[in-house]
């Protein structure tokens, strides 16, 4: 199958579709944990609050750790530079 050519770089369909369906599995893994909180509520024996709060945290977590900066000190460039240059 023939890819076509974006920036000069040739994409192959199965790569894109592949890229698009580990991203949308990543994403939709902070989303799943919602549709089977009923089931850990009744097989854990705690409240429905409890359960959904659980979900909430995790998908809060997510959301600082994109709109967030980071917040490690970044190297400056030349220490960045001298640092790669010790690893090669």
């Amino acid at each position: 199958m023939r890819g076509r050519l974006v920036n000069n770089v040739d994409i192959n369909c199965g790569v894109v579709l592949l890229l698009a369906a580990t991203c949308g599995m990543a994403v939709g893994n902070i989303y799943f944990p919602q549709a089977i909180s009923p089931l850990a509520e009744t097989g854990l024996g705690v409240a429905p609050g409890s359960a959904a709060l659980v979900v909430t945290a995790a998908q809060v977590g997510y959301a600082a750790g994109i709109f967030l900066p980071p917040l490690a000190p970044r190297p400056t460039p030349r220490r960045r530079a001298r640092m790669m240059q010790k690893r090669s």
